[in-house]
């Protein structure tokens, strides 16, 4: 008798036709879909994507430089991403790219070298030069990255030798080149990296 009575207290208003077997399956039916929305809430609160976001971010915030220390980040260096807990910030000239939602890294605003060509007729590079240095014509058609204290204010063009055609400044060498490897009196080929060499007055 007490069973049949908590049931009607669960059920309610049910039809007084309704047989306790009928109650029974209801209340069952009830009871699985009250616990499997209580199992997705749980879900949803316990375990939801933004909280290990949230608390990455966090975290990424303590290990940033206060402002005006400097960035322990290298160009290249990551700087960003899902679950990311680094540092966020980036050295001067140098700029946090999104490569995409799992991974940014610190790349630098100017992707030329020093001594890299930066100009010229025909020329289709890059026009920029990375901190440091200036991009300063050495003739018509060839400029170059000069870093700073380097012998830059000296005669652009300089006149070629008899038997040797390339000019002051210009190059004489590294990996592919296909040119003379010569250079004028008064100059020698200096390697500057393994894919360029250049005539320097000496």
């Amino acid at each position: 008798m007490e069973r049949q009575n908590l049931h009607f207290s669960l059920l309610g208003d049910a039809p007084a036709s309704t047989t306790l077997r009928e109650r029974s399956k209801l209340i069952a039916g009830m009871l699985c879909v009250g616990g499997a929305l209580g199992f997705v809430a749980g879900r949803f609160t316990a375990s939801s994507p933004a909280a290990p976001m949230v608390a990455a971010a966090q975290q990424q915030r303590l290990q940033d430089p206060p402002p005006g220390a400097p960035c322990a980040n290298a160009p290249w260096a990551q700087c960003g991403g899902n679950g990311f807990t680094g540092p966020s910030c980036c050295p001067d000239e140098v700029s946090c790219i999104s490569r995409g939602p799992d991974f940014s890294q610190c790349v630098p605003d100017c992707l030329n070298l020093p001594w890299a060509p930066c100009g010229g007729a025909h020329f289709k590079g890059l026009t920029c030069c990375p901190g440091g240095s200036s991009c300063v014509e050495r003739s018509k058609e060839f400029s170059q990255c000069v870093p700073a204290g380097e012998a830059a204010a000296v005669a652009l063009v300089g006149a070629a030798d008899g038997g040797c055609p390339t000019e002051i400044w210009t190059q004489c060498g590294g990996e592919g080149f296909k040119g003379d490897t010569c250079c004028p009196a008064g100059a020698s080929c200096i390697v500057r990296s393994s894919k360029f060499s250049q005539c320097v007055p000496q």
